[in-house]
């Protein structure tokens, strides 16, 4: 049985999810599957900078953590010395 003809009991969509699976997944003499992972082909051009876009990454998350503890700080002060007034 040809596992990768058409079915006419599929409907479309899962003639799509089957060719999409046949295009993706294979099986070694060992049994072992792999299936090819989805990778936008610009990506893979730049996987080579992906340690300055990480490090990027990692700057702009720590300035924002360093932000959110200023501004609670200041909310916190804030809070304080409106409760001592009132």
């Amino acid at each position: 049985m040809d596992i990768s003809a058409q079915s006419d009991n599929y409907t479309m969509e899962e003639n799509i999810c089957e060719r999409h699976f046949l295009d993706n997944v294979s099986q070694n003499s060992q049994t072992k599957y792999t299936v090819k992972l989805l990778v936008r082909e610009q990506m893979l051009n730049n996987i080579g900078y992906s340690r300055e876009s990480a490090l990027k990454r990692l700057r702009d998350v720590s300035s924002a953590i360093i932000r959110l503890k200023f501004n609670t700080r200041r909310f916190s002060t804030n809070i304080y010395h409106w409760d001592m007034c009132a």
